[in-house]
């Protein structure tokens, strides 16, 4: 299942998610941060931090 499909079945309603990619060497609070600075806004919803290994 792909993780567009599985993000589908979490999201009810105006309960939206947003995925971000934990790069390896960062952490978390870092991932979030890099998301408010390339994006210019905060979380709303649920939020997945995803790990991969790779790097960006």
């Amino acid at each position: 299942m792909s993780i567009k499909t599985r993000l589908a079945k979490l999201e009810v309603g105006n309960n939206k998610s947003t995925i971000i990619v934990v790069s390896p060497g960062e952490t978390e609070a870092e991932a979030m941060q890099r998301y408010l600075e390339e994006t210019g806004r905060t979380t709303a919803g649920r939020v997945l931090l995803v790990k991969t290994g790779v790097p960006r």
